[in-house]
């Protein structure tokens, strides 16, 4: 899951782009049993979207 989160976090910040779907099917070459469930899949995009968030945040800090 760790490995899932970081990558997708890395290629957000290289390529600008969020693709979980992409970043689990690269990861299960290597990985067969990573991101499995759909619970796990949540928690995936439960971090990655609290990661895009604490950027508007900060943001919102910058407006005052």
């Amino acid at each position: 899951m760790f490995c899932a989160i970081v990558t997708t976090i890395e290629r957000c910040k290289t390529e600008g782009v969020v693709d979980v779907f992409q970043v689990v099917k690269a990861l299960r070459v290597h990985k067969p049993g990573a991101v499995l469930t759909v619970t796990q899949y949540h928690l995936l995009f439960e971090a990655i979207l609290a990661y895009l968030d604490s950027f508007d945040t900060y943001c919102n800090f910058l407006d005052m």
